[in-house]
């Protein structure tokens, strides 16, 4: 019995031996049986039993757009369909139309899909849509929070004394068994966005030259006073944005996720420039429908899309043993600087 089955980004749902579902009968019930809990856990019903969703980007792609008396239907793939909301939709930074069907399940138009739509519509600007004689803002994909720039946002956060949802009280549980998978040999790393410095002492312990990276001053006395002791690691007050740290390898862990996602692009350009030639980036990304932040979400395509003009893609999994709320909404990725 599979316990998590994918969507690829032309919406149709991939068995774990990459066999596509084509056949309607079977991906329409699948489809129309998808929920999404508070915890933005995707899921459907497989032979009975409850299995998670992991898209490529939405879980739902409007193929097709029809106008008729009681307004727009939308057709995903397999010929499932809904009523369009259209006070749900946003633009993101490609101008592609987002929106939720009326039991909040994200979907994303096909280009063909959108180009039909501006035909059915009755006017639109690069801000608006008007729909039945009703004007609908298009506001951005992400809800932005400029304040999540600054030290002091970060530093208010560590300084509460409440539980912080991205400490796992430890390093990532998928380091363990990824390293002797992509086999790095001993490498200055840098892990930007370090906070209490469980990743970048585990990476330590395993002999690496390790610089943890943070904003906040706060995390990282904490991360001194737990992990100091370390002959190999070192801790560094700086701004990714401001300051670079020269290294072999980048680790990536939930940085991506705390910054604006306006931001995301320069991120990217800031881990080339401090990688040396034929540097690596490991990265372990959330991937979930959230527009608001931090944590925001994001989606296969929209990392793939950022990475693929710096980097050469050499490990790409959904990491299938995450731990608690994470489950199914974490992805692993490995990847070399490209040279030109």
């Amino acid at each position: 019995m599979y316990k998590f089955i994918a969507i690829d980004e032309e919406g149709f749902f991939i068995l774990p031996q990459d066999l596509r579902i084509n056949d309607p009968a079977v991906g329409k019930p699948l489809l129309d049986q998808m929920k999404i809990d508070d915890k933005l856990t995707i899921c459907t019903i497989w032979d009975g039993e409850l299995v998670i969703v992991e898209p490529f980007d939405k879980p739902l792609i409007v193929q097709q757009i029809h106008k008729g008396p009681a307004g727009f239907q939308l057709e995903f793939t397999y010929g499932s369909s809904t009523p369009l909301l259209p006070e749900t939709l946003c633009l993101d930074s490609k101008d592609r139309f987002h929106g939720q069907t009326a039991e909040q399940m994200p979907y994303v138009f096909s280009r063909k899909a959108q180009a039909e739509f501006f035909n059915l519509l009755e006017d639109y600007d690069d801000d608006s849509i008007s729909v039945n004689n009703q004007r609908f803002d298009l506001p951005p994909y992400y809800q932005l929070n400029k304040n999540v720039g600054s030290s002091e946002f970060w530093s208010d956060i560590y300084q509460s004394g409440e539980k912080i949802d991205w400490d796992l009280m430890g390093p990532h549980p998928a380091l363990e068994p990824i390293l002797p998978q992509i086999k790095i040999v001993k490498s200055r790393i840098a892990n930007y966005g370090c906070g209490y410095g469980h990743d970048a002492a585990f990476l330590a312990s395993k002999g690496h030259i390790v610089t943890g990276v943070d904003i906040s001053n706060p995390a990282l006395e904490v991360a001194k006073k737990t992990y100091g002791h370390l002959p190999n690691l070192k801790f560094e007050q700086a701004d990714v944005f401001k300051k670079i740290i020269p290294c072999d390898v980048i680790f990536e862990h939930t940085l991506f996720c705390a910054i604006d996602p306006d931001k995301r692009r320069d991120l990217v350009t800031r881990w080339s420039q401090s990688l040396e030639a034929n540097g690596y980036l490991l990265g372990i990304f959330f991937v979930m429908p959230k527009r608001h932040g931090p944590p925001f979400g994001s989606s296969e395509l929209e990392i793939r899309n950022l990475l693929e003009k710096h980097f050469r893609l050499l490990y790409w999994k959904r990491w299938e043993l995450s731990p608690g709320r994470r489950e199914g909404k974490e992805l692993v990725v490995f990847a070399q600087k490209k040279t030109t």
